[in-house]
């Protein structure tokens, strides 16, 4: 039996995916709270991806200024192109487009497994139904017992 740890453990997107028919109604149970997790982490990444963007486009901006000032000051004409190429050089812009790369990812690989346990939804719902109408033909085949 699967312990909560490997629903919530991002390393083994099988085991959070899987069916394991032997404990549907396990299943059943875990799935809304499993589904929670993964779809707020979801939410979270994106909020994080969004932030690093961010952070990324101030240190563009912030170094972008540097240069023009630097130009301005020596006089000399620039194009955004050329501003935009030393800008990407430099250390503080690469690390931040690391970071914001990383989340990106991260957010990329989150909402997969959020896919992912979208489609066992699905598969869920029909093996409820499909368990339902097997219940209930076989109540119907099982003959009524009569009191005496």
């Amino acid at each position: 039996m699967a312990g909560d740890k490997d629903y919530l453990d991002f390393s083994n997107v099988q085991k959070i995916t899987e069916i394991r028919h032997e404990a549907l109604d396990e299943e059943f149970r875990r799935f809304p709270g499993v589904f929670a997790f993964w779809a707020t982490q979801e939410a979270e990444s994106r909020g994080k991806t969004l932030v690093t963007k961010a952070q990324m486009e101030q240190t563009y901006a912030k170094l972008a200024t540097e240069h023009r000032g630097k130009a301005d000051y020596h006089k000399i004409k620039v194009t955004e192109g050329q501003i935009e190429e030393k800008v990407t050089q430099e250390p503080d812009y690469m690390q931040a487009k690391v970071i914001f790369n990383k989340a990106q990812g991260d957010a990329l690989r989150i909402s997969a497994v959020v896919n992912a346990l979208e489609k066992k939804g699905d598969m869920l719902k029909q093996l409820g139904f499909t368990r339902s109408q097997e219940l209930a033909r076989l109540s119907d085949s099982v003959p009524a017992v009569q009191k005496k």
